[in-house]
């Protein structure tokens, strides 16, 4: 079978941390026991002097790229880009070569080919760590394990069609010691697992599969030791010996495997840069207009005209949506898609965001999206549990015309919007009044369009929060009429109602919004549906109040 095979891996299984060592005669040595030992499945020493040391070499990485993508990583080379998972093992070779595993999967790529091969391994190799080339061959190292494979062999791959591949795997365990045996406690169970610990104390621990009528502090005896934490045999109180695992080993796997040719997908999907050719002023006024009026058809139609003249590929897409095909929905947004989540649409167009926590952080993807004329639909772009650092350069795009409501929770993020000259904005959320810095950023002119204000707080402080509102050593709350929303932290929203209602005739502002109950000058407090009876009853003290629509 090993003649036939489209590819042999070899997995030596030592059940520690080993890496492998070119010798002088052209094989590879490990290290175990304070000794070097040729990688074979008969143990035979290794003069120390014969081995090289190849510490801190590594093969020159070739034409690739690689970029955070969110929760996966973008690779991406001349003739094409796809994506891996995070944190993988990047093997190189030959300049044109890289090679990756994903769970069984071995994963290549050529660099003159727009096509990735990924190839399902009867054997996992685990987290690979470091890698090494010698005399065909790679060695690849993980946390228990060294992975052997001819770098012909992933080669010929390429040649090949997507279909199924002959695999010979192997699998030896240099340290194997049939005669060995140790006595152990169980410690805990879990699922179909038993973990096991020194019974007179000190650190030794392994794990077992589950066997029938062992429970915490029994004691085990295990047998035939194949690597320094798994035993294939284990005897209960001098019993007889009994198989742990149904299978035999070591083990060989031969058969066939799903191979896989496929065209490289860019996770980034078609990358659209934004047209040259588009009148940016007419389409930022066109926004702007959009934002304020969003049920204006007219300004609806001519952003789409605006777009399409400037050729812009998905401009066909939003005619659709504008034709109510609310199916576009899932193309229209292209590569922002990656970048935003809980996308609101209003009239079938996209109107608010929040930055996703997996967004990519990819500078060359960012500065394309950060130039993207779709940017300029939406009118609100929340942080979320996104980066404050991509979401400061999103809100200050200049593409981003029709924002209007944005997260105010970070210095970087004013500093970036007042330099952007975002002076339409409309609602700061999630402010945090915490350092003079930002207080001064606060009252910069670029913010004296926003109305509404909303700060997180709670019951024990908010009576300083109030205070320091009061005072408004800096003027922002009373250069224009604002509207204040207290968010209390633990949602004990009633708590401040007593300490709000008792600060406001000295408080700088024109509205004051508190677990649904918002206050106004002329002593009418509007409720919205569901405010509690106790808050009720605080509230109705100071003012009368109306019942508010949802």
């Amino acid at each position: 079978m090993t003649r036939s095979a489209a590819l042999t891996i070899t997995r030596f299984t030592f059940g520690e941390y080993t890496s492998p060592s070119r010798t002088k005669s052209g094989g590879v040595a490990y290290f175990h026991g304070s000794k070097y030992w040729l990688l074979r499945e008969e143990r035979t020493e290794v003069p120390s002097d014969e081995v090289l040391s190849d510490y801190g070499t590594q093969s020159p990485r070739g034409p690739f790229e690689r970029a955070d993508f969110g929760d996966r990583e973008r690779l991406s080379w001349a003739c094409g880009a796809c994506s891996m998972q995070q944190d993988a093992q990047l093997t190189y070779w030959g300049q044109d070569y890289v090679l990756w595993f994903e769970g069984a999967w071995l994963c290549a790529v050529h660099a003159s080919r727009s096509t990735v091969v990924r190839l399902s391994l009867p054997i996992a190799a685990g987290k690979v760590e470091s890698s090494m080339l010698c005399e065909g061959s790679l060695y690849l190292t993980t946390r228990r394990n060294i992975v052997v494979l001819a770098i012909a062999d992933v080669e010929h791959l390429f040649d090949r069609s997507s279909g199924s591949a002959d695999v010979y795997a192997r699998e030896i365990y240099p340290l194997r010691k049939p005669e060995a045996k140790v006595t152990m406690q169980v410690g805990w169970s879990w699922g179909e697992e038993l973990s096991l610990q020194n019974p007179h104390g000190g650190w030794s621990a392994l794990t077992i599969p589950r066997v029938p009528g062992l429970d915490r502090g029994d004691l085990v005896t295990l047998h035939h030791m194949l690597a320094t934490d798994q035993f294939l045999e284990y005897s209960i109180g001098g019993g007889p010996r009994q198989p742990l695992y149904e299978h035999t080993f070591p083990a060989e796997h031969a058969g066939l495997q799903e191979l896989r040719v496929e065209p490289a997908i860019d996770p980034a999907g078609t990358l659209v840069r934004a047209s040259t050719a588009v009148r940016g002023e007419d389409l930022g006024r066109v926004f702007a207009l959009l934002a304020d009026e969003p049920d204006e058809e007219a300004a609806r139609m001519v952003v789409v005209d605006l777009l399409e003249e400037a050729g812009e590929p998905y401009a066909p897409v939003f005619a659709r949506l504008l034709a109510g095909d609310e199916t576009a929905r899932g193309d229209a947004l292209g590569t922002l898609a990656s970048y935003l989540e809980d996308v609101e649409w209003l009239g079938n167009l996209p109107r608010a965001a929040t930055l996703a926590a997996t967004a990519p952080l990819d500078e060359e993807i960012g500065d394309v999206v950060l130039a993207d004329h779709r940017l300029g639909f939406f009118y609100s772009l929340r942080l979320g549990d996104g980066n404050f650092r991509l979401y400061s350069k999103l809100v200050a795009a200049p593409s981003a015309a029709g924002l209007r409501h944005v997260d105010g929770s970070r210095l970087q993020t004013l500093k970036a919007l007042i330099a952007a000259g975002r002076t339409q904005l409309r609602r700061l959320s999630n402010v945090k009044f915490v350092t003079r810095e930002v207080i001064e950023a606060l009252a910069d002119p670029t913010f004296d369009r926003v109305l509404e204000i909303e700060t997180e707080t709670s019951a024990a402080v908010v009576d300083r929060l109030l205070d320091y509102i009061a005072r408004d050593e800096a003027k922002f709350f009373a250069r224009v009429p604002r509207h204040l929303v207290l968010v209390e932290r633990a949602n004990d929203v009633d708590a401040l109602a007593k300490p709000a209602i008792a600060a406001w005739p000295r408080l700088p502002l024109h509205k004051l919004t508190i677990g649904g109950v918002t206050l106004g000058r002329e002593g009418i407090a509007s409720a919205l549906p569901g405010v509690s009876d106790a808050m009720r009853a605080i509230v109705a003290t100071r003012f009368r109040i109306e019942d508010a629509a949802q």
